[in-house]
């Protein structure tokens, strides 16, 4: 059976990167000689070695996805999936980060940040709609006092984020 190799990206039962080995048998018939042609796929010589040029190409692109894995937290448990499947969890990672910036930019929201004392954003923590009254501030008579000290709070929640402030 001919086998092919990819010369650009191309996708038949799955995606294929440069340089890597089609079974002829997912191409279907007739539609070879027209993938030739236009330069997507290329007979693959029968046990010769890879170009020197291809795997300096594979080498470089591997180098990049493996930064890009290691930006985007992307991890692997024993044997990494495909070159192809590789791209494809990052390109999805990175569309989740750009479509999350643009829906914060939308909102005028900002995201949530790494609290230095551990909070993790849940229960607990001050919300800009916890009303805080600081002495000397002119909001007054706020029905949840801390005890401790002279503020004051709207809700119940932003006076028990408070005071965990007050711990040790």
């Amino acid at each position: 059976m001919v086998k092919y190799v990819a010369t650009r990206p191309v996708t038949f039962d799955r995606a294929y990167v440069i340089g890597e080995e089609i079974p002829g048998d997912v191409i279907a018939p007739g539609s070879a000689k027209r993938l030739i042609e236009s330069g997507r796929i290329a007979i693959a010589p029968a046990d010769a070695p890879p170009d020197a040029d291809m795997n300096k190409t594979i080498e470089a692109f591997t180098g990049l996805l493996e930064g890009l894995e290691s930006a985007l937290g992307v991890t692997h448990e024993g044997d990494p999936p495909s070159f192809a499947e590789r791209m494809i969890e990052c390109m999805s990672r990175v569309k989740f980060l750009t479509e999350t910036v643009a829906k914060i930019e939308a909102e005028g929201s900002n995201p949530p940040q790494d609290d230095p004392e551990g909070n993790d954003g849940s229960e607990g923590d001050l919300e800009e709609d916890d009303a805080i009254n600081d002495p000397g501030s002119d909001k007054k008579d706020l029905p949840f006092p801390c005890p401790e000290c002279d503020r004051s709070f709207s809700s119940q929640r932003g006076l028990t984020a408070h005071m965990n402030t007050h711990k040790g």
